[in-house]
């Protein structure tokens, strides 16, 4: 676990107190999100903090566990579109900069980008499997909603990945199956991009009038 991972717990415990928690659990997620690589490890590890600090906010003796819970998935699901959007725009933002892409590390994001919606879904699984038997069952049925019905970060990914394709093809780069090894600070300025871009959409949702 990371230094963050209690911190966003807590914030995401707090969030269910709130008037707008979709809202509040989709700017903490952002967050979290914006402080790590954008890998499939750190976005596993940034929605187990969000849904246990969700499911120990609710608690089972309140009378709204099941719409708090969704309220709280529907967030996450946000603001994992967001980040599947910034992937998207560091790929973008990297083939004008550079000749060659890290084919290894391009096609992990690219793969990261596919399995988005398992990922989450997953990973709400294996938090119910952590809970109390009321809250299990209210995240198990959750969980199989979103997977009957996808997500909207599901939806997002897989426009991503189509996008990412149509970008490479437009500035006349190899298609993501064809990318050549380039060179590690190729990979790592990809990387500083994507947490760039969702830092800024952090930043731009921080409630006004409240200093750090």
């Amino acid at each position: 676990m990371t230094e963050n991972y209690d911190e966003t717990r807590e914030a995401a415990k707090k969030a269910v107190s709130e008037d707008d928690i979709r809202e509040q659990v989709k700017n903490i997620t952002i967050k979290a999100l914006s402080d790590h690589q954008l890998d499939k490890d750190s976005i596993k590890e940034v929605i187990r903090a969000v849904v246990e600090g969700a499911s120990e906010g609710v608690g089972d003796s309140s009378d709204k566990l099941k719409p708090k819970l969704q309220a709280s998935l529907n967030g996450i699901d946000d603001a994992l579109s967001k980040s599947a959007i910034a992937i998207k725009l560091a790929v973008e933002e990297t083939a004008s900069r550079t000749e060659k892409f890290a084919k290894d590390d391009l096609n992990s994001a690219i793969n990261d980008l596919r399995s988005l919606e398992d990922i989450f879904i997953d990973t709400i699984n294996t938090v119910a499997k952590q809970t109390s038997e009321l809250t299990s069952s209210a995240l198990t049925e959750l969980s199989d909603h979103l997977k009957n019905t996808g997500t909207v970060s599901g939806k997002e990914a897989l426009e991503a990945v189509k996008g990412i394709n149509d970008v490479l093809l437009g500035v006349g780069k190899e298609t993501i199956s064809e990318l050549t090894q380039a060179s590690k600070s190729v990979s790592e300025q990809f990387g500083s991009i994507a947490s760039g871009i969702l830092s800024g959409m952090a930043e731009a949702i921080k409630p006004k009038g409240k200093s750090d």
